[in-house]
């Protein structure tokens, strides 16, 4: 069948493997047969006027490596889809995108949520900062740079988890 576009309906092709006809009224799709649009995972070829296969993973294109909708459980990163996604980026669950994280983030589950900040700055919380509060932390360095809590009961300044270096007003360093 041929679209005609004047009408809802389609007319008749020469044969159903002859799908000439102007797009996007005749398109023909893997299997041969001529029809208006093409399948979902397809795209319509304007140079060759066949209905082709999308990217794996892909349920709606412009061409083979331009992809705009995935298909469910991935995520769009670029023109791709993609299961996990990269570093710098979170799967957005409702735009079904890799989002970027925030400004000098590294790593994150969501846009305010920082796993990991990027080069010398250090993790506070769920932000990068670019030295820790002198009041109630200490700079961590062991695995991700982090700013990580005093864990001494009335310690104000403490050079890591239990070792206080300045207690607060009225009290004692142990």
């Amino acid at each position: 069948n041929i679209f005609d576009g004047a009408s809802t309906g389609c007319k008749r092709c020469n044969s159903a493997a002859d799908c000439s006809g102007p797009l996007p009224y005749c398109l023909k799709t893997p299997l041969g047969i001529c029809t208006p649009t093409c399948l979902s995972g397809q795209y319509p070829n304007l140079t060759t006027m066949q209905c082709e296969d999308c990217a794996a993973n892909c349920e709606t294109c412009l061409n083979t490596t331009a992809c705009k909708i995935c298909k469910p459980d991935y995520y769009r990163y670029e023109t791709q889809c993609v299961l996990t996604c990269p570093l710098g980026t979170w799967p957005d669950p409702f735009t079904k995108k890799c989002s970027p994280c925030q400004e000098n983030c590294r790593d994150c589950t969501s846009f305010s949520t920082c796993v990991e900040c990027i080069d010398d700055l250090f993790l506070l919380d769920d932000s990068c900062v670019q030295s820790c509060p002198e009041t109630g932390y200490y700079p961590n360095i062991d695995t991700i740079r982090s700013c990580e809590p005093c864990m001494v009961t009335n310690c104000e300044k403490c050079q890591n988890a239990t070792s206080c270096t300045l207690c607060k007003a009225d009290r004692k360093s142990v």
